[in-house]
């Protein structure tokens, strides 16, 4: 896509948007880089997560797939530092439906034998200062079920709290 047309694009999410009607999402770009610290500056930590289960009642179904991710911020919002990515499966004990397997690409073969490292997990999360998902009413319930001593953190969510995303990546 060549430069003006993405002016173009660009004008009319805006145009959308001004209308309060719309919300225009836009493709996510590969970052490139992350702000560089500020010596003796003061920062936060957070920790992406992603969560599949065996089905939508957290008070019946598990988590099939527990993925975090630990990443600094600055107090202005900008990351300034990303830790390695964790993930986690666990055989549920059962088969899956095939509408969860469909909707989440796992398979009983995949899970057969995995646990989740519940204490690595909780080490993890419990360092946040704030926890993302991408639909944090679904995946809190099942996280604070599964591990409750990470109740009470602070968390967002970035499909209906968009708001919160401007953290000044570079890229």
């Amino acid at each position: 896509m060549s430069s003006t047309d993405h002016h173009t694009f660009e004008r009319a999410a805006r145009f959308l948007e001004s209308s309060g009607d719309y919300r225009v999402l836009r493709k996510l770009r590969p970052v490139t880089g992350f702000h560089a610290p500020i010596p003796d500056a003061e920062y936060r930590v957070g920790v992406a997560i992603d969560v599949e289960t065996t089905g939508l009642d957290s008070s019946t179904d598990r988590i099939i797939e527990l993925a975090v991710q630990r990443f600094r911020y600055d107090l202005a919002g900008r990351i300034v530092e990303v830790g390695q990515p964790r993930v986690w499966r666990e055989d549920p004990e059962r088969a899956l439906d095939p509408v969860i397997t469909r909707l989440t690409g796992l398979t009983d073969d995949m899970l057969k034998g995995q646990v989740i490292d519940d204490e690595m997990a909780l080490e993890i999360l419990t360092s946040a200062d704030l926890i993302v998902a991408h639909n944090a009413g679904f995946d809190r319930p099942f996280v604070d079920k599964r591990l409750p001593g990470v109740a009470g953190k602070a968390w967002a969510c970035s499909l209906t709290e968009p708001d919160w995303l401007d953290l000044g990546f570079d890229g």
